[in-house]
């Protein structure tokens, strides 16, 4: 299987406060683990959307139940990931309400040649 290359982030301008720019960092890190987590969701998805597809082809198959507790499982695993989600945005959403406008522009603002 192929895996896309995800593209590297354009570099970005380091805010002037270093006590603001940690502050900053962390919100980058947030994001990025949401973003880790929204993956395992589209995955858990995916091979949810698979394992229904092989109990509707084969419904007297052997490995019926083991599907189907699969199936259980990663919905059981989603909704943990979409809690944590949920949780991590509102932690990046207090983090940012915490700075001031111009600092938050930091996290956008790239970097001059």
């Amino acid at each position: 299987m192929w895996r896309r290359n995800n593209p590297t982030p354009a570099e970005r301008e380091p805010h002037p406060d270093p006590a603001v720019e940690t502050k900053l960092q962390r919100i980058i890190t947030l994001q990025r683990a949401v973003a880790r987590k929204e993956a395992l969701l589209d995955q858990d998805q995916r091979d949810i959307a698979s394992l229904r597809s092989k109990v509707l082809r084969q419904p007297g198959s052997w490995h019926l139940r083991d599907w189907q507790a699969h199936i259980a499982a990663l919905e059981e695993e989603m909704n943990g990931l979409e809690e944590e989600i949920r949780q991590l945005h509102d932690e990046i959403g207090e983090r940012v309400a915490a700075l001031d406008a111009m600092d938050v522009a930091y996290l956008f603002k790239e970097r001059r040649p």
